[in-house]
């Protein structure tokens, strides 16, 4: 099944842009806690993971860690993490985004499989009803 949204390289330029969207949106306009950012990344890298695959939301994974830590962990603006909590909560972060990735890129395997095995199914019923018909008109 072809997408409409398909490219590695696409999927990878619009994975940034939704990482600093959020990022931007929740530092500069809608001043959150942490979770709220945190669960925000992890439900885009979901639906990054859908449209493009296991790669692609790794990859925004990662970068989603990085943004997290640098803007939202104290302290703010370094890659510093003063509270050893953060470490958990960051480590968590990548596992949970990676995890949901792999589960997500399974779906969209098997239910491309799933489509495919539909198509093939469809062609061997029309097969089948064409040799039907022939038996029958010859008769």
């Amino acid at each position: 099944m072809q997408r409409f949204l398909a490219g590695r390289t696409f999927g990878i330029v619009v994975s940034l842009a939704i990482v600093a969207g959020i990022a931007f949106l929740y530092r500069q306009v809608l001043l959150v806690n942490q979770t709220t950012v945190a669960l925000t990344l992890l439900l885009a890298i979901l639906a990054v993971s859908a449209v493009w695959g296991m790669a692609v939301s790794v990859f925004m994974s990662v970068v989603a860690m990085l943004v997290f830590n640098y803007e939202f962990l104290p302290p703010v603006r370094t890659f510093t993490i003063a509270d050893p909590q953060n470490w958990v909560a960051l480590g968590a972060f990548l596992v949970t985004a990676i995890m949901g990735s792999q589960l997500s890129a399974r779906i969209r395997r098997q239910a491309d499989e799933a489509h495919s095995a539909g198509a093939k199914l469809s062609g061997s019923t029309n097969s089948a009803r064409n040799c039907l018909a022939k038996a029958t008109s010859s008769n």
